[in-house]
C-alpha cells in the first residue's frame, strides 16, 4: 500500500518514535524482499488521542496480513494511558509483528 503522502520512509535505523502532535504520522517500511531478517521497533511517542502513527508497507506487502498497521493512544482504567508500540520483522517477503502493544 502506498499512501498519498508519507511523512517518513524508514531506512537503516532500527528504532522509530512517531510524534503525531499536529496530525497523523505516516511511515512506510522498505521492501521486505530487500530486508530479510530486518527488525524495527516503532512506537507512538506522543499522547494525542486525535492523531495516530500509521505504518504502511511497500509493493502490496503486508504486516500480519494487513496493508496498514495503526499505533494509537489507549486509555485504560485508573487514568492510565498507553502509547502503542510494535516490533516488526521481515521474513523476506512480508512483515510480521513479533510483539505489539
Amino acid at each position: 500500500t502506498n499512501p498519498t503522502s508519507v511523512n517518513y520512509l524508514i531506512g537503516d535505523e532500527t528504532v522509530f518514535i512517531g510524534m503525531p502532535n499536529t496530525g497523523n504520522v505516516k511511515i512506510q517500511l522498505p521492501d521486505a524482499t530487500t530486508m530479510p531478517g530486518r527488525i524495527y521497533f516503532i512506537k507512538k511517542g506522543l499522547s494525542n488521542p486525535s492523531h495516530d502513527v500509521l505504518i504502511f508497507t511497500s509493493n502490496s506487502q503486508t504486516i500480519d496480513g494487513e496493508s496498514v498497521w495503526l499505533l494509537q493512544t489507549v486509555s485504560l482504567p485508573s487514568t492510565i494511558t498507553v502509547l502503542q508500540s510494535v516490533i516488526l520483522i521481515s521474513d523476506g517477503s512480508n512483515w510480521f509483528t513479533f510483539s505489539a502493544f
